[in-house]
C-alpha cells in the first residue's frame, strides 16, 4: 500500500515532494486494519493529480475509481495492485504481475486484476511519455500535451482513448488470461511443473510480442518480454523450491 501510494501520488506534479511518501505510510498503517478503506483513500487522494493535467479527467477518473473499489470490495488488500503494474513493466518484469494477481481466490478477480494491470501498464506509461514496447503508441510523449487544459469531461477520456489506442486493451486480455491460468502453474511440482510453467511463459511471451507486430507490422526488440518471461519464472521457481520444502521442514 505505501509503495503504490508512493508512486501513484508521485507520479505526476501536484502534492509537494515528501507528500506522496507520508500519504503512502499514513495509508499503509490504515491498511493493517482497513485495506479497503486504505485504497479508497489513495484512489481519492489521485484526482488532483489529473485535475492538474486536464480538469476533463477527473469525472471518469472518480467514477472508475468508485467502480473498482466496489468491485474489490471482497479483496481490499489488492485494491491498488495495478497500480505496481507500470513499475513492473519498467523494470523488465511485466509477467511478474500476473502471478501477484494470481494471488487472489476468485478466478474472476484474477482476471479483473490482470486486466486492469495491463490497461494501468499501457495507459499509465503513455501519459508519462514512457515509450514501451510491448504497447507501441505513435507519440506517447504527446499524449500528455494533448489532453493538458483539457476540461471537457467527455472530449477527454475519449481523447486519451483515441491517442492510447488498442494496444493497452490488447494486453490487458494477454494478462487476464495469464491471471486466471497462473494457479495452474503455482501449485504444480515436478514435471507437470515444467510443462505448466513453459507453456504458461511461452504462450504469454509469444501473445505480448504479437501484440507490437499487430500493431505496427513490424517485429520490435522483444527484449521486455522476455524480460518479463525471466523475471515470471525465477519467480515460479523459487515459489516451488519453497513449497517443495515445507514439508521436510515440518515438525514430525
Amino acid at each position: 500500500t505505501a509503495a503504490a501510494a508512493a508512486l501513484l501520488l508521485g507520479a505526476m506534479p501536484f502534492y509537494p515532494t515528501a507528500w506522496p511518501v507520508a500519504i503512502g505510510l499514513l495509508a499503509a498503517v490504515v491498511a493493517l486494519r482497513l485495506p479497503l478503506l486504505a485504497g479508497a483513500l489513495v484512489l481519492a487522494a489521485a484526482l488532483p493529480l489529473l485535475g492538474n493535467l486536464a480538469f476533463g479527467l477527473v469525472p471518469a477518473g472518480a467514477v472508475a475509481a468508485a467502480l473498482w473499489t466496489g468491485l474489490m470490495a471482497r479483496d481490499g488488500r489488492r485494491v491498488l495492485l495495478p497500480v505496481l503494474a507500470p513499475l513492473c513493466a519498467l523494470l523488465f518484469a511485466g509477467a511478474v504481475y500476473p502471478l501477484a494477481a494470481a494471488t487472489a481466490a476468485r478466478g474472476w478477480v484474477r482476471g479483473v486484476l490482470g486486466a486492469a494491470g495491463g490497461l494501468a501498464a499501457g495507459v499509465g506509461l503513455g501519459l508519462a511519455g514512457v515509450a514501451w514496447a510491448p504497447v507501441p503508441l505513435a507519440d506517447p510523449a504527446g499524449l500528455g500535451r494533448a489532453v493538458a487544459g483539457m476540461e471537457d469531461p467527455i472530449a477527454t477520456p475519449a481523447l486519451v482513448a483515441a491517442a492510447v489506442g488498442p494496444g493497452p486493451a490488447l494486453l490487458a486480455l494477454v494478462w487476464a488470461a495469464l491471471a486466471i491460468t497462473a494457479p495452474a502453474v503455482l501449485t504444480a511440482q515436478g514435471r507437470p511443473l515444467a510443462i505448466a510453467a513453459g507453456l504458461w511463459l511461452g504462450l504469454g511471451t509469444i501473445a505480448t510480442i504479437a501484440i507490437g507486430y499487430t500493431l505496427t507490422g513490424g517485429l520490435w526488440s522483444p527484449l521486455a518480454a522476455l524480460g518479463g518471461a525471466g523475471a515470471a519464472g525465477i519467480v515460479i521457481l523459487v515459489r516451488a523450491r519453497r513449497a517443495g520444502a515445507a514439508p521436510d521442514a515440518a515438525p514430525a
